[in-house]
């Protein structure tokens, strides 16, 4: 499976001390974006990938 991050969800310390995973290289989504679409409060936000022709 391959994991998409953003923000402090990008460090593999963190990753790592939550579930079983290994690095394996750096990526980037071509044609989609990122959506910060959502509150979940506490200063906190949710965000999706959208298809970057949906905007």
């Amino acid at each position: 499976m391959l994991y998409f991050a953003f923000g402090s969800d990008m460090s593999t310390q963190r990753l790592a001390a939550r579930i079983p995973a290994r690095f394996v290289t750096t990526a980037l989504l071509h044609a989609f974006w990122l959506a910060l679409h959502q509150s979940s409060g506490g200063g906190l936000g949710k965000c999706d990938i959208v298809p970057a022709w949906s905007h």
